[in-house]
């Protein structure tokens, strides 16, 4: 048992050398300029493996792209993002019609999978 306390605390003491506040006085373990870059990084990988990550093209898909960018200008309308100026907020449609899903990495990167619209 004393072991196991001896971790955890140690694991508290480690995460709080690296953890900070934001704009509001919330505790975050990572600045938000460390979630950007995170983003940017994954951003990048994704674009660069077009085998794994087949996105539609903007253009030839606009119907589909500004339905989603109608959705995602409501949600950053409604006052409730917190980091509205400070992400990306860019989204890329993945062609996959088997694949029911979405996600978002860090800083403001938005994918859906065909098979979700």
């Amino acid at each position: 048992m004393k072991k196991t306390m001896n971790k955890v605390l140690f694991l508290v003491l480690f995460a709080a050398g690296f953890a900070c506040t934001d704009k509001n006085d919330n505790l975050v373990l990572f600045p938000v300029s460390k979630d950007v870059e995170l983003g940017q990084q994954v951003a990048a990988e994704i674009a660069s493996d077009p085998i794994a990550f087949p996105i539609l093209d903007p253009l030839e898909y606009a119907n589909a792209y500004d339905y989603l960018e109608n959705l995602v200008q409501k949600i950053l309308n409604s006052g409730e993002v917190e980091y509205k100026e400070e992400f990306a907020w860019e989204f890329k449609i993945i062609q996959d019609d088997a694949t029911l899903n979405a996600f978002a990495t860090p800083g403001g990167y938005i994918y859906v999978y065909t098979g979700l619209i």
